[in-house]
Order: structure tokens, then sequence, then C-alpha cells
């Protein structure tokens, strides 16, 4: 285990980012994110780029453009985020999104 330790303590330029949870998965995250230490880029027609399944996979049936009925939690998991925390009612926009599921606007 100390060398485990003593290895992980040898990785620097990364930080825990307050405020900038969402960067984490954008499109650009290896240039934006400052937690991500592998990135795989997720932009149209580069390698690993499926920005339309990630639309489908967080999409519900019922929407149009349909989607495979999203992520789901439990309201006890979900009220455990406090009152302010960025992830709670939020959306990331970036550049050639595609509209915010429940509004239809970017």
């Amino acid at each position: 285990m100390a060398l485990v330790i003593s290895l992980a303590n040898q990785i620097t330029g990364y930080t825990i980012s307050s405020g900038k949870y969402f960067d984490n998965f954008a499109p650009n995250n290896d240039a934006v994110s400052t937690e991500n230490i592998f990135t795989f880029y997720n932009q149209n027609g580069v390698r690993g780029g499926n920005v339309r399944g990630a639309w489908f996979q967080i999409a519900h049936y019922n929407m149009n453009p349909s989607g495979w009925n999203g992520f789901a939690t439990l309201s006890d998991f979900y009220d455990k985020f406090t009152p302010g925390d960025e992830r709670l009612g939020k959306k990331y926009v970036y550049p050639g999104s595609l509209p915010n599921p429940g509004t239809g606007r970017m």
C-alpha cells in the first residue's frame, strides 16, 4: 500500500475543481477539466465521439427526439445533495449541443 500511495503522490497537475463539475463531461474535457487524468474525446467525428448516444441515454422515450428513458435514481439519493449544489437542476451547454431535454431550447 505504501508503494501505491507513493506512486499516486507523484501524479501532479490535477485538482478537484469546485463549481466546474460539468467540465468533466464536456466534449473538450481534455482542455477544460482539471480533474480528469485520462480523457476520451467526445466530439463527433473524432475517435470515441458519441454526443448523439449521450442524448439518447438521458432523454425520456416520450420526448422528441425519442430517447432510452434516461438515467434514474431513488429520491433518497437525490435528496442527499445539499441546496445550491451545482449538479441540481442544471444543464451543460456547449456549442453545437442538442436542445435541453424538457425545454427544447439550447
